[in-house]
């Protein structure tokens, strides 16, 4: 088979695009959309940027997402958004913590052993507590990102917001399979 290198990046980047359509892989929403439009609803609208970062620009609270689209296809980014209980592998909800000297935290679980667990709390800071020292430690029910994006959004913008999660994560990974890296 022969080298690619000729084609150049932006066309390397289109033909992988399009093989990785083939394979079910990256697909993109069935509308064309703005991309542009995507990123500004995640930054401002969504509010998502507040705790979602991309390429090093955003929150820490939640999941980085540089990479999220691609691996994950159109509908499962939407499930995602729209329903936050449906996301597996990432600690969604608060941890609620009383130390036996009164004080009450509350954060994400960043860390936990059998004999401590590390807190953030929503201003970053992080709290090593240890086990021994809490009167309770319990999780609040319903997951800490907003479940209100089905009314928040229309469908044609949660569509563009799709689009511009997988164009952030498939474009890096477009490189770097272009590139050899």
């Amino acid at each position: 088979m022969p080298g690619f290198s000729g084609l150049g990046t932006a066309k390397l980047v289109e033909v992988l695009g399009y093989l990785r359509m083939l394979q079910g892989r990256g697909s993109t929403p069935a509308i064309a959309t703005n991309v542009g439009h995507g990123k500004e609803f995640f930054t401002g609208k969504g509010g998502c940027s507040q705790c979602h970062m991309v390429h090093g620009v955003g929150g820490f609270i939640g999941p980085d997402l540089s990479d999220y689209g691609a691996t994950h296809s159109a509908d499962d980014i939407r499930d995602a958004i729209l329903d936050a209980d449906k996301r597996h592998g990432f600690n969604k909800t608060l941890a609620k913590a009383t130390t036996k000297g009164g004080q009450e935290l509350s954060g994400l679980v960043r860390n936990e052993d059998n004999f401590s667990v590390q807190l953030q709390s929503l201003d970053g800071t992080f709290h090593l507590l240890e086990k021994s020292d809490l009167v309770e430690l319990r999780f609040e029910s319903a997951p800490v990102m907003p479940s209100d994006y089905k009314s928040r959004f229309t469908p044609a913008e949660l569509k563009q917001l799709v689009a511009y999660l997988i164009s952030v994560g498939t474009v890096k990974q477009d490189q770097q399979t272009a590139f050899g890296k």
